[in-house]
């Protein structure tokens, strides 16, 4: 226990001691709230690294429609599948804004056989901008194989998607690009 000490007054006082200052940072209270935080940024950082990684960006305008008509979207895909058909599509390594890159696509049916298909039309979205879109046909080089030469506007991430058509039959093929800005 403290002194005890006489004032002016006269009157006996006690004097106490102070317990010695411990830091904020050895509270369990503090530390809990810290590693809330910790949590909750981790949490946000990770949704939003997620959610660039994975999201096209495509916005469907005509979102009703669609919704609408998925029962065929899924059957389309059935039908895809029991084509059986094989794509391959050879995207560039290096696309440079404003430099034509060759784009081949390879189809082969499920008996290996080359697909000669009526029309081949590859669809180029940019996923930020649908002002940029554009699509072309593909030219045959014979053996199932079709090419574009396309010269991206803008640097960035594109979304490509080739159509083949044969009759009744269509397949759908979907990459995505990244072009680069030309080096300075």
């Amino acid at each position: 226990m403290g002194e005890k000490k006489m004032t002016r007054e006269g009157v006996i006082a006690e004097e106490k001691e102070w317990p010695e200052k411990k830091s904020a940072f050895k509270s369990p209270w503090v530390l809990g709230w810290i590693a809330m935080v910790i949590v909750i940024l981790s949490a946000n950082i990770t949704m939003i690294t997620i959610a660039f990684k994975t999201s096209s960006g495509l916005v469907v305008e005509d979102f009703y429609e669609k919704g609408k008509n998925y029962q065929k979207s899924i059957e389309k895909l059935a039908r895809e599948k029991t084509l059986g058909w094989k794509t391959s599509l050879a995207v560039p390594a290096n696309a440079i804004v404003n430099k034509p890159s060759t784009f081949v696509l390879n189809a082969k049916d499920s008996k290996g056989e080359p697909i000669l298909a009526e029309e081949v039309t590859i669809h180029v979205f940019r996923p930020s901008n649908a002002e940029a879109d554009f699509e072309m046909l593909m030219s045959s080089e014979g053996r199932g194989d079709y090419s574009s030469n396309i010269a991206f506007p803008l640097p960035g991430h594109w979304d490509i998607v080739v159509s083949l058509k044969r009759g009744d039959d269509e397949f759908e093929v979907v990459e995505r690009v990244f072009v680069k800005k030309p080096a300075a």
